[in-house]
């Protein structure tokens, strides 16, 4: 066998994922979502406990005061307040919010000033402490809820929706955390576009399919309800992560505590626009789920937490994929150009690839459609999601790996913010 017939095996990989995204998300429609009326009716919730929306602000002044006056007219959750945390932004965000306080035209807000950069983590944590309710919102300072969303996930979270895992049951601690459902609400380039379908299908499908089994890989840190007994239970967010809801999910995870996905409880999000800044958000991401791996690659000697396992082992397989994709597609093109030699098997794998990831595509936007009906008309843009995320998801894993090694090495150090894009 030769070194070329070696690397075809990476498709492997992507095909037996694909597979079982869709087999799993499948389950997870047929298990909760088919005969689940609740949206219909909207969640009706017996008790409406205290919510503490927290909204960590950096450099925020062009979208703050449209998410705060949004925040305070289009929820139905009647029993919340707002607590916005300004972590030493240098534009106008803190003069906004003071204006916005003091109008008298927003009664729930509370505004908490930071006086130096220290991070999303700590904004949060921040916020937290300041909070009144013993159910903390996180949610990004440019993203918008659904009217209903606040009753959905608290629906979940007391435990009033048949979201048992298929797999684990109920874990003894209890449910620490629900992640929402982002939507992309910026459609104006092919680079948001593509994202648009992304998370309105593969992200939505994954994380399906992870509920199933009763683990999550991460929350949507752009929307996500938690305990507030189960934060201090972990000992907050860590600030020294990049990525603090990645960081998160495994806390609560290893202490015994369950996090949901409640795809009801719909967020409009924005997403970079270009290239650019696509790139260095899924470099932080990648980055993030390095950091991770490292911090808890202990949980192999663990038998306590083998249940984290086929999490940590995914995340493994998928960081040596990148390695062997881009070395396939070097080789690829080396013995095309150089050796005039084409493989067509390769040809013909990738093909089939691309025809199972449009099968997947199709199968996921049919489940978002209940809540963006508008996902469908931009399934033409899903063709080009193949081409633009195998190039740059995986360069930026192969290029996050020695940044995480290196910053783990270095100590770590506080986790600050250098863009309001995430």
């Amino acid at each position: 066998m030769s070194i070329t017939d070696i690397l075809n095996l990476v498709y492997v990989y992507p095909y037996v994922m694909s597979i079982l995204w869709i087999a799993v998300g499948l389950r997870y429609y047929m298990s909760y979502t088919k005969f689940d009326t609740q949206r219909d009716r909207e969640a009706q919730l017996k008790t409406t406990p205290l919510v503490s929306i927290l909204v960590p602000c950096y450099n925020e002044e062009e979208v703050i005061a449209d998410t705060i006056n949004h925040l305070s007219e289009d929820l139905i959750y009647p029993n919340y307040e707002i607590v916005c945390v300004d972590d030493g932004s240098s534009d106008k965000s803190w003069e906004i919010l003071q204006e916005l306080r003091q109008s008298g035209k927003y009664p729930k807000l509370r505004i908490v000033k930071v006086a130096n950069n220290a991070g999303k983590a700590h904004a949060l944590t921040q916020g937290a402490i300041a909070a009144r309710g013993q159910y903390l919102l996180g949610l990004d300072a440019d993203s918008f809820l659904e009217h209903d969303a606040i009753d959905h996930l608290m629906a979940n979270i007391l435990g009033m929706k048949n979201t048992v895992a298929y797999f684990l049951g109920r874990h003894r601690s209890g449910i620490g955390a629900v992640t929402g459902n982002p939507i992309v609400r910026n459609r104006s380039t092919l680079i948001s576009k593509i994202q648009l379908v992304e998370f309105a299908s593969i992200i939505g499908l994954i994380k399906r399919a992870q509920r199933i089994y009763g683990r999550i890989g991460t929350i949507s840190g752009v929307c996500v309800l938690f305990r507030k007994r189960a934060l201090m239970d972990v000992g907050w967010w860590d600030q020294d992560m990049i990525t603090e809801d990645i960081s998160i999910t495994w806390k609560l995870q290893t202490n015994n505590w369950e996090v949901h996905y409640e795809p009801e409880a719909v967020c409009w999000m924005l997403v970079p626009e270009t290239v650019k800044d696509l790139y260095n958000q899924r470099l932080r991401w990648a980055q993030g789920g390095a950091e991770v791996v490292m911090r808890n690659f202990k949980i192999l000697f663990n038998p306590k937490q083998w249940v984290q396992l086929p999490l940590l082992i995914e995340l493994l397989i998928s960081a040596v994929w990148s390695f062997l994709w881009y070395i396939a597609m070097f080789l690829f093109f080396y013995h095309w150009l150089v050796l005039g030699d084409l493989n067509w098997i390769s040809i013909s794998l990738g093909g089939l690839l691309v025809i199972l990831c449009m099968l997947q595509l199709f199968v996921s936007l049919q489940f978002s459609k209940r809540y963006d009906p508008l996902s469908m008309k931009n399934l033409f843009w899903a063709g080009w999601y193949p081409f633009v995320y195998w190039l740059i998801n995986p360069l930026t894993v192969i290029v996050a790996i020695p940044k995480a090694i290196y910053g783990r090495l270095k100590g770590g150090g506080q986790a600050t913010w250098t863009s309001p894009d995430r």
